[in-house]
């Protein structure tokens, strides 16, 4: 099978380098013993979720609104910085994925919603969950959603099938050992004026510097 990947431009397929590995990403190993690699079955959804950090953050926006009802001129606009050094730094690219050991599993399958509830009802009643739902699943509660995923890797599985929280559309992370990218096909550059990064920007109101 063949997913899309946004990467460095000097290794697009590679995991993270255990040195700028920051664990904070929504299946990283809260044990740090792996690394996990992200993509997604359309580019666009790949540049929507790394992009989605970039975009101004509430507080910034209420701070702006104050300004614009103190009379400043309403023509101004907030906006986050694709800059120029960022997109030269990352490519999309079309891979291959290779198994090594066990498969993909579907997080979000209410079957695998229920084991997991199982397995962590402890956790879950900390958080003060009742039932294991997507939404949960989809949280920014990365303590919930890595010990979920630790648990998937320990039962030998490749990594996980589930769904952005930004577009709906599918997503996979890989675990290092089980599984990895090939790359094939020309790494995709983003200094040039791609259709997909102008689109994001502007949902999300990003400014593209050349």
């Amino acid at each position: 099978m063949n997913i899309w990947r946004l990467g460095h431009a000097r290794n697009p397929c590679g995991f993270v380098p255990r040195t700028l590995c920051k664990g904070h990403h929504r299946f990283d190993d809260p044990q740090k013993s792996y690394r996990t690699l992200y993509g997604a079955r359309l580019p666009i959804t790949c540049l929507r979720e790394l992009l989605a950090d970039l975009r101004p953050n509430p507080k910034a926006l209420q701070e702006f609104a104050q300004v614009l009802n103190d009379g400043a001129d309403d023509a101004l606009t907030i906006a986050g910085v694709v800059s120029s050094e960022w997109r030269r730094a990352h490519v999309l690219v079309w891979a291959e994925v290779e198994f090594q050991k066990g498969r993909f599993v579907a997080l979000e399958a209410p079957a695998v919603l229920e084991r997991l509830a199982q397995i962590h009802k402890p956790l879950l009643q900390r958080f003060g969950i009742k039932k294991l739902e997507l939404n949960n699943v989809r949280s920014r509660q990365r303590l919930l959603t890595q010990s979920l995923a630790r648990t998937l890797y320990d039962e030998g599985n490749a990594g996980i099938l589930f769904h952005s929280r930004l577009d709906g559309k599918l997503c996979y992370a890989l675990y290092e050992g089980r599984a990895r990218l090939v790359q094939a096909a020309k790494p995709i550059s983003l200094t040039s004026n791609h259709p997909d990064l102008i689109r994001i920007c502007g949902e999300y109101t990003l400014v593209l510097r050349p």
